[in-house]
């Protein structure tokens, strides 16, 4: 699948101060406890419905969120510790099949998830301003600041928690 960086919300290279960060470190926390909570009280037969064969159940969202918490984590350690590395995309889809995340259990998933979340938040939350204009090279978007990729992947996951709270409460 093709990345449109029309879909995320990337603010160019800008300086960042403290109150700037923890705002983004913040906004990055949010969802959380609520995610954990839609995923307990919803049935498994709602959470591994599918509405057409090319859509993703609910679990396999959750699955996604998963998969992409990895691959962003692993792009941001690039980050801080090469200067303008290359990073590799992944099809997310090809992630989500082999993965067969209607068959795990919803609750160690949104576990997993909060766990890698919150150790990057507190990674995060221990980097110096300066940090936060550190770039990579993705291969479709091309130049992205540090500060931009924390945002790219909140936003996608604001994206797909907001999707998630529709699917539940329809």
């Amino acid at each position: 699948m093709e990345v449109d960086p029309r879909n995320y919300r990337i603010t160019q290279e800008s300086s960042l101060d403290q109150h700037a960060i923890q705002g983004l470190l913040q906004r990055l926390g949010n969802y959380l406890d609520e995610l954990k909570i839609l995923f307990q009280n919803a049935s498994d037969q709602v959470l591994c419905h599918k509405e057409s064969p090319k859509k993703w159940s609910l679990k396999e969202i959750l699955g996604h969120l998963f998969d992409v918490e990895l691959a962003f984590s692993y792009r941001l350690k690039k980050v801080m510790e090469e200067n303008e590395p290359s990073y590799p995309t992944f099809d997310q889809d090809k992630w989500v099949e082999i993965h067969e995340y209607n068959h795990w259990d919803s609750l160690l998933l949104v576990n997993s998830l909060i766990s890698l979340r919150r150790h990057l938040i507190f990674w995060l939350g221990r980097l110096k301003e300066h940090h936060w204009a550190r770039v990579g090279i993705h291969p479709t978007i091309g130049r992205q600041s540090l500060q931009s990729i924390v945002e790219s992947l909140s936003s996608h996951y604001e994206h797909h928690v907001q999707q998630i709270k529709e699917r539940v409460n329809q």
